[in-house]
This record gives C-alpha cells, sequence and structure tokens, in this order.
C-alpha cells in the first residue's frame, strides 16, 4: 500500500534569502572557508557548490555543527581533470552565524566554492540530479544530461560547471539565473525555481572553448501526514 504521505506534498514559496551567498577561492591544498552575511535560520536550507581542477574529494563541514551531505559529484575522466559537486544540508538544526568550511583531499591548481541560504523548503529532500562533461573535447556550450522528472511541481534547482581555464562570465540558459561566477576558482553557479514538474538540465555558455564538467540537482519538500495514516481509496 501507500501511505498519505504521498499525496501530502504543499506547495511552497521557496526562495533564495537576501544577502546570503558566499564565495570563496584557493590554490592547491587549501582549506576554503567562508562566512554568511546573517545568521542563518533553522528550517532553512544551505546548498554548497564546490569546483576543483584535478583530482580529489571534498569535505563540508560548518560551525554550528549541522550535517552537510554530497548530492552530486561529476569528474571529467575523459580529460583528466575537473570535478564539479553539490551538498546541502536540507533541514538547518542549529541557526546563528555560520561559517562554511571546504576540505579538500588531493592536488588541485585551483579550486573553488559558493553557498546559499534557501528558505521554504523545511524538510527538503535531493529529488533528482544529473551531470556532463566535455570529455576529451572542449566547447562552449556546458550542460547536464536530463534529470528524470521531478517528483514534484514546486522545487529548486542549483547548477554549477567548472572549467579547465576560463572562468566568469556564465551565461545561463533554460531560465536559470546566476548565483555566483566565482572566476578565481574556475566556477559558475545557477539557480532556478519551479512550478511544474519536468525533465530539467542545467546548462551554460562559457566565454571561451574550454574543457568543463557540471551538475545540476533539484530539492522539494513534503509535509507529512499524523503517523499511520493511511488512505484505503489508494491501496493497491
Amino acid at each position: 500500500f501507500r501511505s498519505l504521505w504521498q499525496r501530502s506534498a504543499t506547495a511552497v514559496a521557496i526562495a533564495r534569502a537576501s544577502g546570503q551567498t558566499i564565495i570563496a577561492t584557493g590554490g592547491s591544498g587549501v582549506q576554503l572557508i567562508a562566512s554568511f552575511a546573517q545568521n542563518i535560520v533553522a528550517g532553512n536550507m544551505i546548498s554548497v557548490q564546490a569546483a576543483h581542477t584535478l583530482s580529489g574529494n571534498f569535505t563540508y563541514t560548518d560551525s554550528l555543527g549541522n550535517s552537510f551531505v554530497e548530492d552530486i559529484v561529476r569528474f571529467n575522466s575523459g580529460a583528466a581533470e575537473g570535478k564539479a559537486a553539490l551538498a546541502s544540508i536540507k533541514n538547518i538544526l542549529t541557526g546563528g552565524t555560520c561559517q562554511i568550511t571546504l576540505d579538500f583531499s588531493g592536488s588541485s591548481d585551483t579550486m573553488g566554492m559558493t553557498a546559499e541560504e534557501y528558505s521554504g523548503l523545511n524538510g527538503a529532500a535531493l529529488d533528482q540530479s544529473a551531470g556532463g562533461d566535455s570529455g576529451a573535447g572542449s566547447g562552449t556550450a556546458a550542460t547536464t544530461a536530463a534529470m528524470p522528472n521531478t517528483t514534484l511541481a514546486d522545487a529548486l534547482l542549483v547548477a554549477t560547471i567548472t572549467n579547465s581555464f576560463d572562468g566568469a562570465p556564465y551565461t545561463w540558459g533554460g531560465s536559470f539565473s546566476t548565483l555566483a561566477d566565482n572566476d578565481p576558482g574556475r566556477m559558475g553557479s545557477g539557480d532556478r525555481i519551479v512550478s511544474a514538474i519536468g525533465a530539467y538540465s542545467g546548462a551554460a555558455t562559457l566565454s571561451n572553448s574550454v574543457k568543463w564538467c557540471a551538475v545540476v540537482a533539484a530539492y522539494v519538500t513534503f509535509t507529512a501526514p499524523p503517523p499511520n495514516l493511511i488512505d484505503p481509496a489508494i491501496l493497491i
């Protein structure tokens, strides 16, 4: 059977918190640290986009003890360089003054991080994700594959692209808005708030023909029904 949980999704006013976008960049072997300008709010969501140009793994922490999950990561194995990742705190448990730390275990001549706070996603969940890369070639049209259809109409889409040479500016397509052009970090990030179920992708035009790697994720939120509440009409 299916419970009412699967029918209890509600439309929410998803929004990017004003003034709550941070950017950090660095070179090989560094730890990136950046702080939000305002206190983060319990129940909101934090999205972090991370990029580096060679090989290694990311670890994400915040100064308040909230837990991150890396939602999708893509390494351009065809070019043996470039990694793009999305991570998030989907339901902030502890609000207040917040510092984000990105640790990197590997080698990279350039790495970058951007992060944002979103409201209207209390109880958020990763819904779908997809990636793409240029392989051994290069180009100016960077795009992910299309994600499977989103589960719900109301969703937050977040995308990031890293590249081998050129940074800003990125010209985002598909109704995405620019979150941050992190030129020193060789990355750019965009977001889009949608209100229709669809198989979305993330795409941007780069200002030079370069090797690139891209990821996109969709986040939705649910309102849970009372425990053990079953709708007999949908028993199967």
